[in-house]
């Protein structure tokens, strides 16, 4: 059994293909399709397998389209658990129009769980042995499922496990009232939660510190799309800046900031840091980068969140953390984390 575990209630086939100009009525000729497994858990088991470490991936399977899904896991090396469930696994399409390079995404709902459904998803995961270090909830939740599902499954869990949450809405708002070892919204998921615009570094430090504060996570860790992550916990605040690259696509683009070309030192933070204790051998995950220190006050100028701090990203991924003094330094941007899932 491995020590992580990610849970995918709604996980999805993606389809996608490119045509050199979407136009209305017209029947369009593609391309041949390609098929990949999506889904927020599964992205995460993905992204945790090219950076080395294993997971079990638990996500629920319905109809024909589910078989299919199961033998895309098989080809990826996945070790994966199936949980049947009615209805019918989603596919979501993906059209790429060459003539503007834009990408058109298509995202079906996925099948409707009822209470035998969720009762079967709750059943697998008390049934876990032995009982993992860590379990990643991570996507959208299905038709049909009520809002506070994620908190029923976090409080189904033991207390030792570290619980990393990575949905939106009202699933998001409900899974924090169970507490969690690290939340991962983007932007504007924080800014909903905090109810307001979120116009500067600060505002988003300050939210995360909030929820710290309150006891509804013990980290944060918040993306900031192109222009890297910010990661908070009760101790200090890293800021890991994106390396530039050019967007192929955003599917599969891994919600904890891993995978294609997400920014490296977030991903070591959220995915590889509360979701990868140790890699294959034993060593521990985690990458040395450069750490610069703060002005006074442990508080860079206030800029938009996500804006670039000046000149493309480096492959030394600056990153700042509040309150060092100490110049330019070697620093491991992955704390060691604590047991248990509250402060």
């Amino acid at each position: 059994m491995t020590s992580v575990v990610t849970v995918s209630l709604n996980p999805a086939i993606d389809q996608s293909t490119s045509v050199d100009r979407v136009v209305p009525e017209d029947k369009l000729r593609c391309a041949p399709p390609s098929f990949e497994p999506g889904g927020g858990g599964l992205n995460v088991s993905r992204a945790l397998g090219r950076m080395g470490t294993e997971s079990l991936a638990l996500w629920t399977s319905a109809g024909p389209a589910g078989q299919q899904l199961h033998g895309l896991l098989d080809a990826a090396g996945l070790t994966h658990r199936a949980i049947p469930v009615s209805g019918l696994t989603r596919t979501n399409v993906v059209v790429f129009e060459a003539s503007s390079t834009h990408q058109y995404r298509f995202g079906m709902p996925g099948p409707t769980l009822d209470e035998a459904d969720l009762a079967a998803v709750l059943g697998a995961m008390q049934r876990l042995e032995p009982t993992p270090e860590v379990v990643v909830l991570s996507g959208s939740l299905p038709p049909g499922a009520p809002a506070d599902t994620y908190a029923q499954l976090i409080r189904a869990l033991p207390e030792t496990v570290r619980v990393v949450l990575d949905t939106s809405g009202e699933a998001l708002q409900a899974g924090l009232q169970a507490g969690v070892h690290l939340l991962k919204p983007n932007l504007r998921e924080l800014s909903r939660l905090a109810g307001r615009a979120l116009e500067s570094d600060a505002d988003v430090v300050s939210v995360a510190q909030d929820l710290i504060s309150a006891k509804k996570a013990t980290r944060v860790v918040v993306s900031l799309g192109a222009g890297g992550a910010l990661a908070v916990s009760a101790e200090e605040v890293l800021e890991a800046r994106a390396p530039t690259v050019p967007i192929r696509s955003k599917v599969g683009a891994w919600r904890l900031d891993g995978g294609r070309h997400g920014p490296r030192p977030a991903r070591r933070w959220g995915a590889g840091g509360a979701g990868a204790p140790r890699g294959r051998g034993g060593r521990r995950g985690g990458d040395d980068r450069r750490v610069g220190a703060l002005p006074a006050g442990g508080r860079r100028p206030a800029r938009a969140p996500g804006a670039r701090a000046g000149g493309p990203a480096s492959s030394a991924y600056p990153c700042y953390r509040h309150g060092d003094r100490s110049g330019h330094t070697r620093h491991e941007l992955r704390p060691e984390l604590g047991s248990g899932r509250g402060p």
